[in-house]
């Protein structure tokens, strides 16, 4: 019985530890005679949330590609959430059967719009002017310099899956 209750406690415990790894999926409804949905892309912060709903550890998530933010300075971040940028993207790649990179980056001025968008990767000239579109449509949260709105860059680093359409947020360095 003491062996039991060990091995739940450190279940327990584990889980704990790992709690903060969590993943969110972004999801199409299932197709017609599945129970399944369609996993779109999956990140470690909610596709669904603006910069201010984030947990200070998903904040931390965002912040890791930002190098030289203080305690009062915050990134650019889609003010609904990255799922307004993600969503339009993995769907328009569900044609292509290969694996793809997209590195795009957008200023955002200090009231929280695109002012210009400099793409170095992407699978092809439409998924470039896609890109772009969906990037100057956006509205974000703008960024903030010693607690004052700024312009700053907005890091698009996203690598699409073959499987569907799916895709993965490349993960801070």
């Amino acid at each position: 019985m003491k062996k039991y209750l060990t091995l739940i406690l450190f279940a327990f415990v584990s889980a704990q530890a790992f709690a903060g790894d969590k993943e969110y999926y972004l999801l199409d409804p299932a197709p017609v005679g599945s129970r399944f949905p369609i996993k779109l892309a999956a990140s470690k912060v909610p596709f669904d949330k603006g910069y201010a709903e984030l947990t200070d550890e998903q904040r931390a998530i965002v912040r890791a590609d930002y190098e030289g933010l203080t305690a009062n300075d915050a990134p650019p971040y889609p003010k609904f959430g990255p799922e307004q940028i993600v969503r339009p993207l993995t769907r328009a790649h569900r044609s292509v059967l290969t694996n793809s990179e997209l590195l795009a980056i957008a200023t955002v001025d200090a009231v929280g719009k695109v002012a210009k968008v400099e793409i170095y990767k992407t699978p092809s000239q439409q998924m470039t002017d896609l890109i772009a579109a969906v990037l100057y449509q956006t509205e974000f949260t703008p960024a903030t310099c010693a607690g004052e709105p700024c312009a700053m860059e907005y890091l698009l680093e996203q690598e699409l899956l073959a499987q569907r359409g799916a895709t993965r947020q490349v993960p801070a360095q």
